[in-house]
């Protein structure tokens, strides 16, 4: 995702927290390998599909970038100890 390429995962774990099924990415049923080649194929196929989603999954992985954690961490600590003067 960070690479701006489309993504085809196994909804399981943190995958389900950021993954969008159709949004930012393909989610499939976990375990199941005939499901996941269907995704890829997809992605294959589609050109139009696979753009966009690799859009959005840029998108959603620049939220979790280092520093933008960081700044919004930094931020609840300061807002967090604006509350004790």
């Amino acid at each position: 995702m960070a690479s701006g390429l489309a993504v085809a995962a196994s909804a399981v774990g943190g995958l389900k927290d950021y993954i969008v099924d159709g949004a930012n990415g393909l989610l499939v049923p976990a375990q199941d390998p005939e499901p996941l080649a269907v995704a890829i194929q997809r992605l294959i196929a589609d050109p139009a599909l696979r753009t966009r989603l690799a859009s959005a999954a840029r998108k959603t992985a620049m939220q979790f970038d280092e520093r933008v954690v960081l700044e919004r961490f930094g931020a609840l600590l300061d807002e967090l100890a604006g509350g004790l003067s």
